[in-house]
């Protein structure tokens, strides 16, 4: 998956106490040279049996990889082991390699330097802990311009089919004949079954040979999260052999929905502070969810948005079925920038909340408010220059109430 140059930053977001006291500037300057994120996963490594972790290494002059744990009393015994089965030393002249333990964790960096191309490995065990299992997370960065990138996971109706799609190029240059193989699990991680993506134009797949490997998977019947595993093989003009994974994921829904059917009253100024502009919606809740109801407020030739309101509706089982729901726009802008309406409310929106299995309902309904002035949502200062909403009044010393001009 292609990241930007930043992903060094976000690596020193992630453990500051690191290089703030201990990287020095050579391997500062080699990580800000690679941009492209090739994996990263976390393992668990017992104190029984080491754990083998395979990298393949297919391009690119620069690899970093980095092993981060989270409690500074664990450690780690980390064997790095070439294609040819030898293991590497630490000193070696091609590597470099850093280390430290702070009070937030520790870190281990291996920087490779013009690696030989083929299947590396990384062998783990730990060497002190008080815990008969650890977990260490596993970042791979490099300066190669190979990329894969999986489409983005997203929310599925239920018996829709979801389409597996994968991208594999150097630069700007497909690869073609790649072998792409999705393995598909549950949301439990039990395996479901093995598809393979292809790049002939069929079956999903919009254009034959452009590097876009694609499947439409339809074996959507029960809801619920789908994870996707790709497994990528492919060989490269350099004469390596492409070996990565890609992972994605996916939520399959029953389809809750919320009809928005119509504006049922007028638009009013509401009648106590702040002086917003209210309508009244009409819906339709058939499954009594919880949800949100937003619009947007724009002036009458509807190109200069002004606000937009959003509430949510909450308790619905007692008000299942149609119901009138009450939008309020804040109306600052019309004031503060002398907007007179009429003004257009359109863009409505309807999506259950995130805990319920909701899509979202999109209205092309519009409507076009009285036409009012933009004194009318006038706001004064007060209290010693601090903003207050609405109009401002002192009784006086006969009692009798007066507005209080700015």
């Amino acid at each position: 998956m292609k990241k930007s140059s930043l992903i060094s930053f976000i690596f020193l977001m992630l453990i500051p106490w690191a290089f703030s006291k201990e990287l020095d500037k050579e391997l500062i300057d080699l990580m800000e040279k690679t941009h492209n994120f090739i994996s990263g996963a976390e393992y668990e490594v017992s104190k029984s049996k080491p754990t083998e972790i395979p990298l393949c290494i297919d391009s690119g002059t620069l690899w970093i990889i980095n092993f981060m744990w989270k409690s500074k009393d664990d450690k780690f015994n980390i064997s790095l082991v070439n294609p040819k089965g030898k293991k590497i030393k630490p000193d070696n002249k091609k590597i470099k390699y850093f280390e430290t333990t702070e009070e937030e964790g520790g870190l281990s960096s291996f920087f490779l330097l013009n690696p030989k191309f083929g299947m590396w490995k990384f062998v783990l065990s730990v060497d002190k802990s008080d815990q008969d299992a650890c977990n260490i997370s596993m970042m791979v960065m490099s300066d190669s311009t190979i990329s894969t990138e999986g489409s983005l996971g997203q929310d599925i109706r239920i018996q829709q089919p979801i389409l597996l799609n994968l991208k594999i190029k150097d630069e700007n240059t497909p690869i073609l004949n790649a072998e792409v193989i999705a393995d598909i699990f549950d949301e439990n991680n039990n395996f479901i079954e093995k598809v393979k993506l292809s790049d002939d134009g069929t079956n999903g797949d919009e254009k034959s040979n452009d590097g876009e490997y694609s499947f439409l998977y339809e074996n959507t019947n029960k809801p619920g999260k789908y994870h996707i595993k790709y497994n990528i093989t492919a060989k490269l003009n350099n004469g390596a052999v492409l070996t990565r994974t890609e992972l994605a994921g996916y939520a399959v829904k029953i389809p809750v929905e919320i009809e928005i059917l119509e504006i049922t009253g007028e638009s009013t100024v509401s009648k106590t502070a702040p002086y917003q502009l209210e309508i009244q919606v009409k819906v339709k809740n058939d499954h009594g969810v919880d949800f949100f109801l937003g619009a947007e407020l724009y002036d009458q030739s509807g190109n200069k948005h002004i606000s937009f309101a959003r509430t949510r509706i909450e308790d619905n089982k007692k008000k299942q079925g149609i119901q009138t729901v009450t939008l309020s726009f804040n109306t600052d802008s019309i004031w503060e920038e002398k907007i007179d309406g009429p003004y257009l409310i359109k863009d409505f929106l309807a999506h259950p909340h995130s805990d319920q299995n909701g899509f979202p309902t999109f209205s092309k309904l519009t409507y076009l408010t009285k036409p009012y002035k933009a004194s009318e949502f006038e706001y004064t200062r007060g209290n010693k220059g601090k903003r207050r909403w609405g109009p401002v009044y002192i009784i006086g010393k006969d009692g009798v109430r007066k507005l209080l001009e700015e």
